[in-house]
């Protein structure tokens, strides 16, 4: 079975996410999803008109995006009103179906032009990185 141990604001754990952690498997969308709904409502409830966490699943849509369809994503998490944003980014180039193997934080520090990556090994993210036009 794959019972349900957690929701979490707007995260569901299950079983087999909790397993993920007990072994050597990379961490899932879900793992990753959680985090930041923890960071966001646990860690810095109120840095939240200030910083912006954006898990796997907006931040593969945004990829998939032109240009013009972003604001669809982005205006609803008041995303221009924001300092700090994190997206959590795979290496997946294949924006209609789900992949990659490797995780980076990607940060945006809005009142500047600096866009930051952070990653543990050293990975072609180009064709991955979001064009961030805000």
């Amino acid at each position: 079975m794959n019972d349900i141990v957690l929701t979490f604001f707007d995260s569901l754990l299950r079983e087999s996410d909790l397993e993920i952690l007990r072994g050597d498997q990379w961490l899932n969308d879900t793992l990753i999803s959680f985090y930041f709904e923890y960071l966001s409502n646990k860690k810095f409830p109120t840095e939240q008109d200030t910083i912006l966490f954006v898990g796997p699943e907006v931040t593969h849509c945004l990829k998939a995006t032109p240009a013009d369809g972003l604001a669809m994503f982005l205006d609803p998490l008041h995303a221009l009103e924001k300092e700090l944003i994190f997206f959590a980014l795979n290496d997946n180039r294949f924006y209609g179906q789900s992949g990659g193997t490797h995780w980076s934080l990607l940060g945006r520090y809005i009142p500047t032009t600096y866009l930051i990556t952070i990653t543990s090994i050293k990975v072609d993210l180009n064709g991955c990185i979001l064009d961030v036009y805000f």
